[in-house]
């Protein structure tokens, strides 16, 4: 029975090791707890892998029970294309301490791409908290996997391909008249990608903003950082707005007093004497 119990745990330890993918996949169909005692069992290089490339769920909600110092470690042991991917599955606040304590200057640039971005950029604006769903699985396992998620959630679901190529937004409509065993992929709105770099106002008017509420921001490899929603778009850029009215109209007060200062400083001109009476 040992024999057996310890084969088992070999075949189970090599598949994650050979096809991190495939066994995400499969960890996306066991319930949490499960999923994390599995992961939790895994040597380090083979948790690494997985952890990147594994349903980006899987992935946040065992990120969320490890510590700073667990993160660090996979950051250093990793290769840097799966760096990259945990990257991309780190809250916000962890990524920015992860940044202050990494000391490879190679992957430390890899994190930087995904933490440092310009401000009043597309991806500053972006919310990063979202989740994304391999196009190879079937709408079962998508409606399974985000049946426990609240309707804000919901929107902030991507459908990519094997590479984590961002191909468009879950239709979760479409989602809901789907059979059991249609793939996801018939379930995608397409939509524009939004460089991350591009500067917030010079994407206020593109078109895509009539048929959608919200746009998928990615990197130069279409790998997904964030989800822009146009209600941030728009308050950012109503804020900006109200900032350069005030700035131009403290430029214009300034400008004119200092306009009056050098009047005041102008020398005036001697009034005539007036002539006395013959």
């Amino acid at each position: 029975m040992m024999d057996s119990a310890v084969q088992q745990r070999g075949l189970i330890l090599n598949f994650a090791q050979e096809h991190p993918e495939q066994f995400g996949q499969i960890l996306a169909s066991c319930d949490s707890d499960e999923a994390n005692q599995i992961l939790n069992g895994l040597p380090t290089t083979s948790l690494i892998e997985v952890l990147a490339y594994a349903p980006r769920l899987v992935s946040v909600e065992f990120i969320d029970t490890q510590d700073t110092d667990s993160i660090l470690k996979w950051i250093h042991q990793g290769s840097d294309d799966a760096v990259a991917r945990i990257a991309r599955r780190l809250p916000e606040d962890v990524r920015a301490t992860i940044l202050t304590q990494v000391k490879d200057i190679k992957k430390l640039r890899v994190l930087r791409e995904y933490v440092n971005f310009a401000k009043n950029s597309v991806a500053a604006l972006a919310d990063k908290d979202f989740l994304t769903f391999s196009d190879s699985m079937t709408c079962a396992e998508v409606r399974k996997s985000i049946r426990s998620l609240n309707e804000d959630d919901v929107e902030n679901v991507l459908i990519v391909n094997a590479e984590e190529h961002v191909l468009g937004l879950l239709d979760d409509r479409r989602l809901l008249r789907s059979g059991r065993e249609e793939p996801i992929s018939g379930c995608i709105t397409r939509t524009t990608l939004l460089p991350a770099n591009a500067p917030a106002k010079s994407i206020v008017e593109i078109d895509a903003w009539h048929h959608v509420d919200r746009l998928p921001v990615v990197d130069r490899h279409r790998r997904a950082i964030g989800i822009l929603h146009w209600r941030r778009l728009i308050e950012q850029h109503k804020s900006r707005e109200e900032e350069s009215d005030g700035e131009q109209y403290a430029l214009i007060m300034d400008v004119m007093s200092t306009f009056l200062d050098v009047v005041k400083e102008l020398p005036t001109k001697p009034k005539p004497k007036s002539g006395s009476s013959s």
